[in-house]
């Protein structure tokens, strides 16, 4: 059921997907050899960490949340890709959409990338904090926080190590995990390319099936759409040639965000918006 776009076959679509079926068989095995890593994070000392890469100010709640959510809406948006273009999942299905809104934002939204990785792995790390590290779950659909956070900052890494630094002190990498990043993370994003190649719209075009809406009586959402983040929703969402109509929509509400298959929409509720607020008040302070 996947889209073909102009010019592209069903069969030239299933020839850039055996490349990335192959990259993501090994990525499964160099995520889980990355684990480690911040599991014993807490017995390593100082100089194991990078000694340059400044870190990124949070000196504004707002931007803090809107950053937040430019990231958590391309997560989503990767489980819509997956979904309605048929794309081969060969492992957790969060972590490739984890990977797929790090890809999108390093290389195609490369100069709010640095601020936006920053704050989503400051706001994962923030939530590991809250929760005692012998509790870090194991089971589930979806890793523990500071993992997502390590596996987003190695997989910036690998698109520009001196770039991504920042990230990467946020969510503690060492010297050695940066080195590992760029030798595992590059397939990650040759894959992504590969697999996406199809899927655009034609150069210059935008596709006419895709629809961003919030609620504009709820102060939360009005906040962080003051930032301009919607128009860096809608162009993201536009890119793709959506075969049927694609919704993303900041909504008032309890709960988190999510990709509903039936209603093909994609739903950031209030409640989670107002956590990201918090956040960056948390973040400001240090």
């Amino acid at each position: 059921m996947g889209l073909e776009s102009s010019g592209q076959s069903g069969i030239s679509r299933r020839a850039h997907r055996f490349p990335a079926v192959i990259a993501w068989l090994v990525t499964g095995i160099c995520v889980a050899t990355v684990t480690f890593a911040i599991v014993e994070q807490g017995h390593q000392t100082a100089s194991a960490f990078p000694s340059t890469g400044t870190p990124v100010a949070f000196d504004n709640e707002v931007d803090f949340a809107s950053d937040v959510v430019l990231h958590v809406v391309f997560h989503e948006l990767g489980h819509a890709l997956i979904r309605e273009f048929d794309l081969p999942i060969l492992g957790n299905e969060e972590t490739m959409a984890d990977a797929f809104a790090t890809h999108m934002l390093t290389s195609h939204f490369p100069d709010r990338a640095v601020d936006v990785l920053s704050a989503r792995t400051k706001s994962l790390m923030i939530e590991a904090g809250e929760v005692p590290r012998e509790e870090w779950t194991v089971r589930g659909e979806h890793n523990n926080d500071a993992r997502r956070a390590y596996q987003i900052a190695a997989l910036a890494i690998a698109a520009d190590r001196e770039k991504y630094l920042p990230v990467a002190r946020i969510a503690g990498l060492t010297d050695d995990d940066v080195r590992r990043a760029g030798d595992y993370g590059t397939e990650i994003h040759r894959s992504w390319r590969r697999m996406l190649q199809p899927l655009w719209m034609p150069q210059g075009a935008e596709s006419g099936e895709a629809r961003f809406q919030f609620d504009e009586s709820n102060e939360v959402i009005r906040k962080v759409i003051a930032t301009g983040v919607a128009a860096e929703i809608e162009s993201a969402l536009k890119r793709f040639d959506w075969h049927s109509q694609v919704t993303i929509r900041l909504a008032e509400g309890d709960g988190g965000a999510g990709w509903s298959r039936s209603s093909r929409t994609i739903t950031v509720n209030s409640e989670y918006i107002e956590r990201f607020l918090n956040q960056g008040t948390i973040a400001a302070g240090g």
